[in-house]
């Protein structure tokens, strides 16, 4: 998952998609620092701004959570 978002940086920009954290049985990766902002919600989402009062990707942590199919 992380190799995904990695080889996303050369895209248009309202294609982007990250996260500060990834997650799995084995460990947790800290791609971007939670002071940064990660694209990890769509923009101007009604549900998650009224949650914040802000746009969710100005001020939530995007946390993904990784799986393997044999799980």
């Amino acid at each position: 998952n992380v190799t995904y978002y990695e080889n996303t940086y050369n895209i248009p920009w309202n294609s982007v998609a990250s996260a500060h954290i990834f997650v799995d049985d084995k460990e947790c990766i800290i791609c971007i620092p939670t002071t940064e902002k990660a694209w990890h919600v769509l923009y101007d989402a009604p549900t998650d701004n009224l949650w914040y009062n802000k746009d969710a990707n100005d001020v939530a942590i995007g946390v993904e959570i990784c799986y393997f199919s044999d799980k």
